[in-house]
């Protein structure tokens, strides 16, 4: 982003001593300009995120995928990505997030093969 002319990465972190952490390494990266991490439910923290997103990274608690991803769609650019891990970790689990994202809700999906499977998603609208 900074060599891009700009952006920012917003996070969302609910543990106290993991938000700490990250912020620490962003300082120490000196990156804080391009970094946004929210202690607290993503749900909450994530709520007035503006529109103009363009990557979303779902790895956190399984069972939030949907709801974060039902938050954030309306601000997702024609063409933003996301990524969701751990598909073939909890295939039961992220099963009905797999089935959404392929389910003519404004994706075009597949699951890859990288590490513990990625679920690659592209929004192309309603």
């Amino acid at each position: 982003m900074r060599d891009n002319g700009g952006g920012l990465v917003v996070g969302s972190e609910l543990q106290p001593t993991k938000h700490a952490r990250a912020l620490e390494h962003v300082r120490e990266a000196r990156f804080e300009q391009f970094v946004d991490i929210r202690l607290g439910d993503a749900l909450k923290t994530l709520a007035g995120i503006e529109p103009g997103i363009d990557m979303v990274l779902l790895d956190g608690w399984k069972d939030l995928y949907i709801p974060i991803i039902e938050l954030l769609t309306p601000k997702l650019r024609s063409g933003a990505v996301v990524l969701a891990d751990n598909i073939f970790t909890f295939k039961r689990t992220l099963k009905p997030f797999v089935d959404r994202m392929r389910g003519g809700h404004g994706f075009i999906s597949m699951t890859t093969p990288l590490g513990d499977g990625l679920e690659f998603s592209v929004n192309v609208g309603a």
